[in-house]
């Protein structure tokens, strides 16, 4: 009987959880796609989103110097082996890293700094939107970090190096 109570307890916990879950990603979308505390409205191939905003792709980002760069992980020979990583060092961001918005360095791999040194690309900074874009796709995050000063990213993650601040 405390067993079956204590299964039916986490059942509802689990379905709580999930319903949490579901409203939050609702939440989210009627943020993302409408904003706060906005009027007037247009369609876009988007869907409908607040009249002063905009639609661009990265590419036209790209074009009006909005995005100065952007970068993925380095391929090849230069990327870390398994027996590279170490538990401290400088993060190596993969995909499996970024979910909901938010980046996980607490289960991130490390390599050394003198890794770190010999690769030529991925080199995200604070203030770089990332995006994963293979394993997981599409999982967005902006870099704010003040722990590292250097962190590398895998092929599987892209930085878009933002120009200015014309993009929130």
């Amino acid at each position: 009987d405390i067993l079956s109570s204590v299964d039916e307890a986490i059942q509802k916990t689990d379905q709580i959880i999930q319903k949490s879950e579901e409203l939050k990603s609702g939440l989210m979308n009627e943020l993302l796609t409408k904003g706060i505390c906005h009027k007037k409205f247009k369609k876009t191939k988007l869907g409908e989103i607040p009249e002063e905003w905009s639609v661009y792709t990265i590419q036209e980002l790209i074009d009006n110097h909005f995005i100065d760069s952007n970068q993925d992980g380095n391929h090849g020979e230069l990327h870390p082996k398994g027996s590279d990583f170490m538990k401290d060092g400088v993060p190596f961001l993969t995909a499996t890293d970024i979910r909901n918005s938010i980046i996980e360095f607490k289960n991130c791999k490390h390599i050394s700094q003198e890794q770190a040194k010999n690769l030529r690309v991925g080199n995200a900074k604070n203030g770089d939107v990332l995006l994963t874009h293979k394993g997981t796709i599409g999982q967005v995050a902006i870099l704010e970090t003040n722990k590292y000063s250097k962190i590398m990213l895998s092929p599987q993650v892209t930085y878009f190096r933002i120009k200015g601040a014309k993009i929130n």
